[in-house]
């Protein structure tokens, strides 16, 4: 999701995300037809964010039969609150390290900063004041959850 909200962060987006079964086959063309569980949750997750997004600052709901993807739930509302709050030059960064195929709070500032054409010391203001290494930290953690429990 971070690195489509990257390409596309001049929109504003919710994402419904279902976890479950496809019955039918998938057209990649065409959604249209697309039935089963994942389609029914991601359908109801959507909806729930258009009706709960925590003034405006949540854009992620996950739904599954599975109870545990309470925490993710929140785990999401609190990350989607960091991005919220962060300044333009804040998200500017974050879409920067994401678009450089960073997604971990362990890189080498030195050399981001460097492509950045900035000194060391904004990027680590930039990061500290933006909470984005807890951001990365937290949505990394989420795919490793997710990834686990699923495969």
């Amino acid at each position: 999701m971070d690195t489509l909200e990257s390409q596309i962060s001049h929109l504003n987006v919710r994402y419904g995300i279902g976890i479950g079964d496809i019955v039918t086959e998938i057209n990649p063309s065409l959604s249209i037809g697309a039935d089963g569980p994942a389609f029914w949750h991601a359908r109801e997750a959507l909806e729930y964010i258009h009706d709960n997004h925590d003034y405006g600052m949540s854009h992620n709901y996950l739904i599954s039969e599975k109870k545990e993807f309470r925490l993710i739930n929140d785990i999401l509302a609190l990350s989607d609150h960091i991005k919220y709050s962060m300044t333009n030059i804040q998200k500017e960064t974050l879409h920067f390290i994401i678009k450089e195929g960073i997604y971990s709070d362990t890189f080498d500032q030195k050399s981001v900063a460097h492509k950045m054409n900035i000194s060391d010391v904004s990027l680590y203001k930039r990061l500290k004041a933006g909470q984005i290494k807890v951001y990365l930290r937290s949505r990394l953690h989420i795919d490793q959850y997710l990834k686990e429990i699923l495969l």
